[in-house]
């Protein structure tokens, strides 16, 4: 994650080509530890398949944004273990669960007819012009562009990385316009339903989407802005300790991930005074509590001392703790954010004062001490 890291960084010093070899490196070895586990019978085809990847990945060059060619390459790693759980593992699992939305039944079909998306640079000319019926697509991964233009922040940076995020890491990258998406080897459980790799893939870049329309067109950034600066504000501010940050993390993250900033309401750029963050926040908690109750869902980011499942279903948590838990980021919030506005205000202040006497002292310097200039 670490390397992930410093490929979004956009920090113009660093060696990027370097940093992807090392990620892409990573990333070999661990997908063939993966298939090593798998029983004998299957191993072959499926190693053969990735070698086919591995071959095609393009060289590095001056022209190559590397970031593309590691979501290329885990673009196809997803599709080669989606294909493993549909026509290996479980082939009837498909029908059963249902795992595919109707609306995704072409990527399905492409998945299970083709081979072609093995072949690195042949695949991206597909994807050029493949929406899968999906809201995100997955050329935006892909898409061939200067590698220099990631470091602009305006311009979203998008990575497929391999682990699971923490909040304040997600918080965090989508505050600075990077959108992280997850590389899985077989089904998971996703807000409450199954998903194989590809969908799980895709489900993060649906996230980026509703965040997009919510928070980022609907705001035109302004609420963003001050929402980073008040969040560096309290990981700066040593007053709150590691309850106090997580506290704003878990809120921030239910605002901008889970919640797309009340993205059900008109656009109106008054909701993001004090009191309506306040309350965008509060709203999310109440139409996310169901999940939030659940152990396997949101709940598992509700802290220990609060997460108390109920005697009779262990996957359930106890409403009531949930709820002090909820109560307590709240307070914190409003705490934390009604001080940093303050010494936003007393900056501003402090500013305002230096410019009045500022232009006293330079006249003061040309003026004679007989008043004549």
């Amino acid at each position: 994650m670490e390397l992930c890291k410093q490929m979004t960084s956009r920090n113009p010093d660093l060696d990027y080509c370097a940093i992807s070899d090392r990620i892409l490196q990573i990333l070999e070895e661990d997908v063939c530890r993966y298939i090593d586990t798998l029983p004998p019978e299957d191993k072959g085809t499926l190693l053969k398949d990735f070698d086919v990847i591995v071959s095609t990945i393009p060289k590095g060059g001056d022209d190559i944004n590397p970031i593309s060619i590691i979501n290329m390459v885990s673009i196809q790693i997803s599709i080669l273990f989606t294909r493993y759980e549909i026509t290996y593992k479980a082939k009837k699992r498909f029908n059963r669960f249902g795992l595919f939305s109707q609306g995704d039944s072409d990527l399905y079909n492409y998945i299970i007819q083709n081979d072609d998306w093995k072949d690195h640079s042949h695949f991206k000319k597909i994807l050029r012009n493949y929406r899968y019926g999906f809201t995100f697509r997955l050329y935006d991964l892909v898409e061939e562009t200067d590698r220099y233009s990631t470091f602009q922040e305006k311009n979203p940076i998008f990575m497929v990385f391999l682990g699971f995020l923490k909040l304040d890491e997600i918080v965090e990258s989508y505050l600075n316009n990077v959108y992280f998406l997850g590389l899985s080897y077989k089904i998971e459980i996703v807000d409450g339903r199954l998903m194989y790799p590809i969908e799980y893939l895709l489900h993060d870049g649906d996230h980026y989407i509703s965040y997009l329309e919510g928070c980022i067109t609907k705001y035109e950034h302004t609420m963003i802005l001050k929402l980073k600066e008040y969040y560096e504000y309290v990981k700066g501010n040593s007053d709150y300790d590691k309850k106090v940050q997580y506290s704003i993390d878990f809120a921030l993250f239910m605002l901008l991930h889970e919640d797309v900033c009340g993205s059900d309401k008109k656009s109106d750029k008054n909701l993001f005074r004090s009191h309506n963050i306040y309350h965008l926040i509060l709203e999310a908690f109440e139409r996310r509590f169901p999940e939030l109750c659940k152990l396997h869902n949101l709940g598992k980011a509700i802290p220990v001392a609060y997460r108390e499942v109920v005697e009779y279903n262990n996957t359930q948590l106890n409403e009531e703790k949930v709820m002090e838990y909820l109560d307590l980021v709240m307070e914190r919030f409003l705490i934390t954010w009604n001080n940093f506005n303050d010494a936003a205000y007393k900056i501003n202040e402090r500013v305002k004062e230096r410019q009045i006497r500022e232009p006293k002292k330079v006249i003061e310097r040309f003026i004679a001490p007989n008043g004549i200039v």
